[in-house]
């Protein structure tokens, strides 16, 4: 018996508790795609209707629209941030505040509802089009709106201590 346990138990027992170890810190026993996302992380929200989620993806990629700014039980999502929670059976109790990931040079699709798809698009393809608008700077620690020239606009985000500026994409 204690030929079997050495050579054949112990290591099977190693080998299912480093998956168990891996899965866990992949989120693979999280319970809900809001517990998946971290502050600071970017996301794209999957799904349709009821069924909506967040995703974290590359920041510099097109399907990064949005930036987790706040997460938390008992937080307040600033002016122009959108709040994400769960809903239904084994839904977190924890809600999202997520801003638009703007880097220079980004398009927004304006007008639209908070998680439509097309939000960020690219800026070739709609290059004139009234309801785009292209991100021109960013000033990350700053509130100040003379960072933007005079032919900008100017969103001062003093929550999150940044300023973006933009023009339509013509």
């Amino acid at each position: 018996m204690p030929k079997l346990y050495k050579y054949v138990i112990a290591p099977v027992l190693l080998v299912g508790l480093v998956l168990a170890v891996g899965w866990w810190k992949a989120g693979w026993f999280t319970s809900t795609p809001l517990e998946k996302v971290a502050l600071g992380d970017c996301v794209q929200i999957t799904g349709t209707g009821s069924e909506l989620a967040p995703e974290s993806v590359d920041c510099a990629s097109m399907e990064a629209t949005f930036k987790v700014v706040a997460k938390g039980e008992s937080i307040s999502c600033g002016e122009y941030d959108s709040e994400f929670s769960e809903f239904g059976k084994g839904a977190s109790s924890e809600k999202l505040c997520l801003g638009l990931n703007t880097l220079q040079g980004d398009c927004f699709r304006v007008g639209l509802t908070a998680f439509e798809r097309e939000l960020k698009v690219d800026c070739k393809t709609n290059l004139g089009r009234n309801s785009v608008i292209r991100i021109t700077k960013v000033a990350a620690n700053s509130t100040d709106p003379s960072f933007c020239s005079e032919t900008d606009s100017v969103r001062v985000l003093a929550d999150r201590n940044s300023v973006f500026c933009y023009r339509p994409n013509e």
